[in-house]
């Protein structure tokens, strides 16, 4: 709906919500309840246009393309009329909507056509999988993945179809969504075949972080991490170094119990 997009450029530019519907003629109100699916006059739609000059007229009106224009862009105007703009660089960017998944997935908006970003990262079109899945990007939480995936990571995720769930690799990280709207960035063990999935945390520590199962009637939704965008740059051989560590301190212990048999 044209206002619910109205909200989301508001959101996205930070621009105070109360005075900008005072300047387009309009109140909250307008915006709230069964009054957000009612259209808006054309006095509205060129006060709008003339408040965010840089909006795109086609995402505002139909919702497609990108929410802002792009250089190359241009604006024909025909008989008073206004025709959408050429989107010169349309196929080369692509806008992922960030969001909070488990917020999302709580409030039931993973089910809905519309989801309430929190910012929008822009990355090439040609560094994702596909031009036309469904992809959000989200922060990491907790180390669980360490040295994977470090806290506040940000992830770009691709929706996954049910019929694609058979396919979900051996090994690979996903973020999963359970029944109760419980969020895991995991690697998968596919056991789908015989009803469950199994997850994994890349920290060593496996008493803080164990393997777990989820019966595939608990299983909600399946997200594939394509692209991880991080502050960070773990050094490698640090990290072999310290599972080398960890396995010499492992063996010391075994060595010390059964000297204690002996």
């Amino acid at each position: 709906m044209i206002k619910e997009r109205i909200i989301q450029i508001l959101e996205y530019k930070n621009i105070p919500k109360e005075s900008f519907y005072k300047d387009i003629g309009m109140t909250s109100a307008n915006f709230r309840g069964k009054a957000k699916e009612t259209p808006l006059n054309s006095n509205a739609i060129e006060n709008i246009l003339s408040i965010i000059p840089d909006i795109n007229p086609t995402w505002l009106l139909t919702g497609k393309g990108k929410m802002l224009k792009g250089k190359g862009h241009e604006l024909s105007i025909i008989s008073g009329q206004e025709v959408p703009y050429i989107q010169a660089r349309s196929e080369d960017l692509i806008d992922i909507p960030i969001i909070d998944i488990e917020a999302a997935a709580g409030s039931g908006q993973l089910n809905g056509d519309y989801i309430e970003p929190l910012g929008h990262i822009t990355v090439p079109a040609n560094s994702l999988h596909s031009r036309t899945a469904t992809y959000y990007a989200i922060r990491s939480r907790g180390d669980s993945m360490f040295p994977t995936i470090y806290d506040k990571d940000v992830l770009i995720i691709r929706q996954l179809e049910r019929a694609e769930w058979a396919d979900i690799r051996d090994e690979y990280v996903y973020v999963v969504v359970d029944s109760e709207g419980k969020t895991y960035v995991k690697r998968i063990r596919n056991r789908l075949s015989r009803g469950f999935i199994v997850l994994t945390s890349d920290n060593l520590d496996k008493h803080n972080y164990p393997n777990f199962t989820l019966e595939e009637s608990e299983l909600h939704y399946f997200f594939y991490a394509e692209l991880k965008i991080s502050a960070h740059f773990p050094n490698i051989n640090a990290t072999y170094f310290d599972r080398l560590k960890l396995l010499e301190d492992r063996f010391d212990e075994v060595e010390r119990q059964l000297k204690r048999l002996q």
